[in-house]
């Protein structure tokens, strides 16, 4: 329907009827990728914009030792690599448990995956949610085949563990 120069649409994420322009409409005629989705129903919902304290808060898993294997794994990837990842962990603080697939799926025993790809390369992170609006990213790999390894995701199970174990006698 048109409205001088304009267009009602309804949109297909939301089921709301919308005036928008013919650029507008053409745009929402394509569907939003999961995050924009989210960022958009949570602007909707929220007045405008997603209260910090809504926020998750992503950090990395320190081995007994002080290392960070998600850390050091991440500062170690080509730059374009670094920044598609670095994006989608900023991605995953602002959606937490809502962002799904392509950028984040849930592998195992509350084990998630971060995951990149640049041309034929593939990255992944692993890492798990806390109480308190936490995310501890574990460790990170190439990935070389169609299936996660095992032995990726119970070090990841692993680093939970120990995590949880330092967590528990640090309240005591």
């Amino acid at each position: 329907m048109k409205k001088e120069g304009k267009f009602e649409k309804k949109d297909k994420n939301s089921g709301c009827q919308r005036i928008v322009s013919k650029t507008q409409a053409k745009t929402l005629s394509r569907p939003l990728d999961n995050i924009g989705y989210i960022l958009y129903n949570m602007s909707r919902t929220q007045g405008g914009g997603i209260p910090l304290d809504s926020r998750f808060e992503a950090k990395f898993y320190d081995k007994p030792d002080g290392t960070k294997p998600a850390r050091n794994f991440i500062l170690g990837l080509p730059m374009k690599m670094r920044a598609k990842i670095t994006r989608t962990i900023a991605m995953l603080e602002t959606a937490g448990t809502d962002l799904r697939e392509p950028h984040s799926k849930h592998l195992d025993d509350g084990i998630f995956e971060l995951r990149a790809k640049v041309g034929s390369n593939i990255t992944r992170v692993l890492y798990f949610f806390i109480v308190g609006r936490r995310i501890i990213l574990t460790h990170g790999f190439i990935k070389k085949t169609d299936k996660t390894p095992p032995a990726e995701i119970n070090k990841a199970k692993q680093y939970r563990h120990e995590f949880l174990s330092r967590e528990e006698n640090r309240n005591e």
